[in-house]
């Protein structure tokens, strides 16, 4: 049984500046840890008309952007409206953002993403150097994204923007470079789009959606050593990854939903020949919104990387559905799967 500790606490008035995005602060600190500055001002173009800028004064705040999750320029608006986070990064001055997009154009033309390619093989010689291992693994599937999605990155006033990726280590769960998340796959995105094949109607489909987001919300009660433990969980540990699904029915199920969210992400790890958890539910005792949503998150998983293992691939995620259609996982739900795949060449974003 999972306990609840209560702990109190009070609130004060305070005149310090405070902000949501605090751990920002501590990836700056690593970006100061491996001399990122150094290594951009020394082998960064200089593209002339940066209204008095250096080149870090760009690439500093758009690393916080992109490490914060933003895609868009428009979200560097974030980091320069956040005066206690601009405050605690020592960054005390940005460029206008009007000026971002054309910088980058111009900086890209005259050997800028050259130049970021020395960058991140100067941090990653460094990242390496304070690792244990002497031999490392490099997931394929990263060095194919980087080839596949090097024009496909996000756009601002038609100046294209570019994010690389040099590659995901798999005895240690380095990503070398920064992540390029789009076009790759989230049960969101694969819920939503399952639904819409096989014909669900638009407030279920919603539904679907907003469940894709927040199915997981359990594992809060997870330790974080046990989700990223690299290794074979023992029992407890186990046992505790499969209590998520009941912690977010609890945590949910006083929401007034338009949907039946709470019981869709109570079920999402059920199984259609009763194997699953945590009530053994069998065939249409299952929604059929968790039926969807179960698909979407064994793909999801597989084809993504995990700390304790590279991805596997989209096609070793198919297989593994298709293999088990009728056994663990629905087989209409299985059949929009793959037609939505290798029928109509779909890639989840």
């Amino acid at each position: 049984m999972i306990q609840q500790a209560i702990l109190p606490f009070k609130l004060e008035r305070t005149d310090e500046q405070i902000t949501a995005r605090s751990g920002l602060a501590l990836f700056a600190e690593l970006v100061r840890a491996f001399k990122v500055e150094d290594k951009v001002e020394r082998y960064f173009p200089r593209p002339g008309s940066n209204r008095g800028y250096e080149a870090w004064s760009y690439v500093e705040p758009l690393l916080l952007m992109m490490e914060g999750g933003g895609r868009h320029v428009e979200d560097l608006r974030e980091i320069q409206d956040d005066d206690a986070l601009r405050t605690l990064v020592g960054l005390e001055t940005m460029p206008s953002l009007s000026t971002f997009g054309d910088w980058m154009a111009r900086a890209g033309a005259q050997g800028g993403r050259a130049a970021m390619g020395v960058v991140n093989e100067d941090v990653a010689k460094a990242i390496l150097s304070h690792l244990p291992s002497p031999a490392y693994t490099l997931d394929v599937d990263t060095t194919v994204i980087e080839a596949e999605k090097e024009e496909a990155a996000w756009t601002y006033k038609k100046v294209k923007g570019y994010q690389p990726i040099l590659g995901y280590l798999a005895e240690n769960g380095v990503c070398l470079a920064h992540e390029f998340r789009e076009g790759n796959i989230n049960a969101q995105t694969g819920a939503r789009t399952i639904g819409q094949e096989m014909g669900l109607d638009k407030e279920r489909v919603e539904g679907l959606r907003l469940t894709g987001i927040i199915h997981d919300i359990g594992k809060i009660s997870v330790p974080a050593e046990i989700l990223s433990k690299p290794g074979s969980l023992n029992e407890t540990e186990y046992k505790l990854i499969q209590a998520h699904p009941k912690v977010g029915h609890d945590i949910l199920g006083d929401i007034d939903f338009s949907w039946p969210i709470a019981e869709i992400v109570l079920q999402h790890h059920e199984r259609m020949n009763g194997s699953g958890y945590p009530a053994g539910l069998k065939g249409d005792d299952i929604l059929l919104e968790a039926r969807i949503l179960a698909v979407s998150d064994v793909v999801e998983a597989m084809a993504s990387h995990r700390p304790y293992r590279p991805a596997l691939g989209i096609e070793v995620a198919l297989e593994e559905i298709e293999k088990n259609k009728g056994v663990l996982y629905d087989p209409d739900v299985v059949a929009a799967c793959l037609k939505l795949f290798r029928e109509k060449g779909f890639i989840w974003s």
